[in-house]
């Protein structure tokens, strides 16, 4: 479990699986996981949650740019470039981070770490 705004949660996988969806404009597979995770150089338990297809993938060029607002690589007019910016900024508000890996026409994953809740005794 995760201490977190469940509305700010489901904007993160809405942004997350609209761009899947668009990297897969001939269709392809989404996957969606969670899991429990000690991260190294990060103190306490976190939750992942990964979201990847098998899209296009992004090129090399973009990666150094996606979490920027308003970056797009898509064509004006078919989008606003905020939905990753969105998503990290709603993943730092609430004390996690944002990893990525993606391969030119093999797909990309998306994890988002936070903060497992831990009930600790009053």
């Amino acid at each position: 479990p995760i201490f977190a705004d469940a509305s700010q949660i489901e904007r993160v996988l809405l942004n997350l699986f609209v761009n899947a969806r668009d990297a897969m404009p001939e269709g392809g597979a989404l996957t969606v996981s969670t899991q429990a995770v000690f991260p190294e150089g990060h103190p306490g338990e976190f939750a992942c949650l990964s979201v990847s297809d098998t899209g296009c993938g992004i090129d090399e060029e973009a990666r150094s740019h996606l979490f920027e607002p308003f970056f797009t690589t898509k064509p004006i007019g078919q989008g606003t470039g905020l939905g990753l910016s969105v998503v990290y900024g709603i993943v730092q508000q609430h004390g996690g981070w944002v990893e990525f890996s993606t391969e030119k026409d093999e797909g990309s994953e998306f994890r988002v770490y936070l903060p497992a809740y831990v009930d600790q005794p009053v």
